[in-house]
């Protein structure tokens, strides 16, 4: 009988030598190979498996951050709401009193000024406020994380009109 080209009446569908019993394992040098190929798989994953492991409380903590600092400019936007300036020299009182609302540990007060926002089209620029009397200016109030300084958070404050 001819193993390439089995007899038909006893073709079982296996392929040629299985039947027969004669190559039904796995050789030595086969396994060998097959746990070389695992183990640099293993060898190349392995650096990248320890960091993300170890690293995955960190989303944990950012998330509490985050929370964290916009408390911060929400104890900012609670205070300009709770007494809201109705001229400039309210304004200028809520501007100095940044400092005493925040909590140093988490944010600083980055940026404080007086801005317009003029119209261009479909979008509004930013300029400096010509004129610090005129109740069209905004108070910009940006805030910078302490702990990510790629952070930060911006609020424009209006006068408050009677």
């Amino acid at each position: 009988m001819n193993r390439k080209n089995p007899d038909p009446k006893f073709y079982t569908g296996f392929p040629p030598g299985f039947p027969d019993g004669k190559n039904q394992g796995v050789t030595l040098i086969e396994l060998i190979i097959v746990i070389m190929v695992l183990g640099l798989m293993a060898a190349i994953v392995a650096p990248f498996a320890g960091p993300a492991l170890t690293g995955s409380h960190r989303p944990m903590e950012d998330l509490n951050h985050a929370v964290q600092f916009s408390a911060e400019m929400s104890a900012v936007v609670s205070a300009y709401r709770n007494n809201p300036p109705d001229s400039v020299a309210a304004m200028d009182a809520f501007e100095n009193s940044l400092a005493g609302i925040i909590d140093g540990t988490i944010a600083s007060v980055e940026d404080t000024r007086m801005v317009m926002m003029q119209r261009n089209g479909t979008q509004y620029n930013e300029t400096d406020c010509d004129d610090p009397n005129s109740l069209d200016c905004l108070l910009k109030v940006r805030l910078q994380s302490l702990e990510n300084p790629g952070e930060s958070l911006t609020y424009y404050f209006p006068y408050h009109r009677q």
